[in-house]
């Protein structure tokens, strides 16, 4: 019969021992599970970013309430509280604590707040003090990369080091036409955090596209 053929039990014997090994790990998996749950919830996660923006002329509440609805309308889900109550605050501004949500939207927010509050400046992110930028030079037809003048330039700029730079392969036919002069090339920069918003002001003067930035340093 098939069941007592020697293919059926070489087949079916590696099977049980194979399911009982993954029952044993599911089973070592559960204080982790329920600890940490089962699934990543990458929308939940946040950083954290102290604030500092100087005062202006109006009253504490009329310049709190305009800088907090000047950070929503960057982003709705920023969730922004005074770091001092009112009436504490510092003579000379006013501290605020932001989360806002991590990777790609976490850029967009930091670009955003570049331009709309460019008299403020963040002195912490998630307890970092640097931060990786990458930036992209270059990938457009009649439009030259002085790399080397970029590198210069780009470490001229206070809290600014230029780590190293790169170049992905070409995938794209209209990568491919490009001339070398006209390639992307990526640079990767360690940036001081409190001088953040001005580094991504001179990348937009410089024509630098800000890929990302990551909320840590690896140095």
């Amino acid at each position: 019969a098939a069941f007592t053929s020697d293919g059926f039990i070489t087949s079916f014997v590696p099977g049980i021992v194979m399911g009982l090994g993954f029952l044993a790990l599911e089973g070592l998996s559960l204080p982790t599970k329920f600890a940490l749950g089962e699934s990543y919830g990458g929308h939940s996660l946040e950083e954290e970013l102290v604030v500092w923006i100087p005062r202006g002329k109006g009253s504490d509440k009329e310049e709190l309430q305009a800088f907090k609805e000047t950070v929503q309308s960057i982003d709705g889900s920023i969730v922004a509280t005074p770091a001092i109550q009112i009436g504490e605050q510092l003579k000379d501004g006013f501290l605020w604590i932001l989360r806002v949500p991590t990777f790609k939207p976490f850029t967009k927010v930091l670009q955003a707040m570049s331009q709309a509050v460019p008299f403020a400046r963040i002195l912490e992110i998630s307890g970092h003090k640097e931060l990786q930028v990458r930036v992209t030079a270059g990938g457009k037809k009649d439009k030259l990369v002085n790399l080397e003048g970029l590198v210069q330039r780009l470490n001229m700029l206070t809290g600014c080091q230029v780590m190293f730079t790169f170049q992905l392969p070409q995938s794209s036919d209209i990568e491919k036409a490009l001339k070398e002069s006209e390639k992307k090339h990526e640079i990767s920069l360690c940036v001081e955090v409190r001088f953040l918003l001005e580094v991504l002001r001179q990348c937009r003067v410089l024509d630098l596209t800000v890929y990302q930035v990551y909320d840590y340093w690896c140095g």
